[in-house]
């Protein structure tokens, strides 16, 4: 059964935009809400090596990530 195709692929995209703007508006708030204290704000860049801690933790998702992809 012969469907519009490109109906569905210009769903599909707005559904993922849709998705993604949300996505980083939550990220965002979580960050704000954890972050008071530190007075970073979003988008700022670390100076520190801390985001790659959990990277080299093996307790880690990232870490077994990080070997599975190299």
């Amino acid at each position: 059964m012969p469907g519009n195709t490109s109906l569905a692929d210009i769903y599909l995209t707005e559904y993922i935009r849709v998705f993604e703007h949300y996505y980083a508006r939550d990220m965002h708030n979580r960050f704000a809400s954890k972050n008071e204290d530190t007075g970073r704000a979003w988008g700022e860049p670390v100076t520190d090596e801390s985001w790659c801690r959990p990277y080299f933790d093996p307790s880690n998702q990232l870490y077994r990530e990080r070997l599975l992809y190299r």
